[in-house]
């Protein structure tokens, strides 16, 4: 079946391999994929950089096709706020996020974004530049910038929204704000946590700073 975008499958264990015991029988990975739906999907697309539309599709063993839902994302040209003494750049774009599921209503949330780039020539990305020489680098080999963004709902948000951080996907963790928030946050390898700023400790070889 010929597609216009990038497919994802989800393999089932359906008994203990030399790589995990775990075993995700079908049923399993649906009520996965429903939760996913249902807490994710709406949101998933705020602080990614290219990709504009999911679509969760399940296929059973007699190839028929269910669409779960669909999440399609349209974006309104950025415009300038401000430009800082300290090389930030700021800009704002309306969203328009779509949610379609069968049998129900297409849903639709504007979103106002804000976004700040910090400028690498800019006072502050210097002084950092002086701290951690290798810096830079890190930031090219990991395609990394510093910047942060703020998503407000505007339209057809009918609950107070309870705020959650991001790094380009949304994490486990409520900020307590009626907004999200995207940064390049210092997480865990499990991505369950932000990393404890008292740790010291860096290993061999790393990339921490």
């Amino acid at each position: 079946m010929a597609m216009d975008g990038t497919a994802f499958r989800l393999p089932l264990r359906t008994s203990a391999s030399n790589i995990s015991d775990a075993v995700f029988p079908p049923r399993t990975i649906l009520d996965l994929l429903k939760e996913f739906v249902n807490n994710e999907l709406p949101i998933v697309l705020l602080f990614l950089q290219s990709v504009v539309e999911v679509e969760i599709r399940v296929i059973n063993l007699d190839g028929e096709c269910l669409t779960l839902a669909k999440v399609l994302l349209s974006k309104e040209p950025e415009q300038d706020v401000a430009q800082s003494s300290l090389n930030q750049q700021s800009t704002t774009r309306l969203y328009k996020m779509s949610v379609t599921k069968p049998g129900l209503e297409t849903v639709e949330v504007v979103w106002r974004m804000y976004s700040l780039v910090q400028d690498t020539s800019g006072v502050v990305y210097k002084h950092l530049e002086s701290m951690f020489p290798r810096l830079p680098g890190l930031l090219i080999k990991h395609k990394l910038r510093p910047e942060v963004s703020l998503a407000f709902p505007l339209l057809n948000s009918r609950d107070q929204l309870l705020g959650r951080l991001f790094t380009y996907l949304p994490l486990p963790i409520a900020s307590e704000l009626p907004f999200h928030i995207h940064s390049l946050f210092a997480l865990t390898q499990s991505r369950q946590h932000l990393r404890n700023s008292d740790e010291i400790g860096l290993v061999t070889g790393s990339d921490d700073l």
